[in-house]
């Protein structure tokens, strides 16, 4: 494509010489136009396959399982009126998922508070109620749930969609 245009240029170089008018200008105008569009085109379809590949990778690392995965839960904000409707959300669309083993809630604090206190007592007598074990973690400042095992449809909330 390179030999064409400078071919052409010559031709247009020798004929504007000869006739003098715009119409050469004019010419490689469209001409750098078209080339800087084409540039355009060819950094498009190299940064979408570059995307296309980091959407790959994080797809991949998504999907990867991992062994005894534990998510976290920091409750030392919430109000304990609060709690137990938290809890059974996470219960419902956590439970049952494989690569999620254990649900961790951070409730407590080295004090004893009267607040963090009525926290785990309202989150054990929910867990007691629908038959789900638990362990208390960290000297008793966090409650440990294997949720992998929980069939979410046992639950006595759970709620068909």
């Amino acid at each position: 494509m390179c030999a064409v245009l400078v071919t052409s240029f010559i031709m247009r170089v020798a004929y504007s010489e000869v006739f003098s008018d715009h119409s050469f200008y004019v010419y490689y105008s469209i001409i750098a136009c078209s080339s800087f569009l084409i540039l355009l085109n060819l950094q498009g379809h190299f940064f979408r396959q570059k995307a296309s590949e980091a959407d790959r990778k994080s797809a991949e690392k998504l999907v990867k399982t991992r062994n005894n995965e534990v998510m976290t839960l920091d409750w030392h904000s919430i109000e304990p009126k609060e709690v137990v409707c938290l809890l059974r959300v996470h219960l419902t669309s956590l439970s049952g998922i494989p690569t999620i083993k254990h649900l961790r809630i951070v409730v407590g604090t080295s004090d004893e508070d009267s607040k963090k206190e009525a926290q785990k007592r309202m989150i054990k007598k929910l867990l007691k109620k629908e038959s789900i074990e638990w362990t208390e973690d960290g000297n008793g400042q966090a409650i440990l749930i294997q949720v992998d095992v929980i069939d979410p449809k046992r639950l006595s909330f759970f709620r068909k969609k």
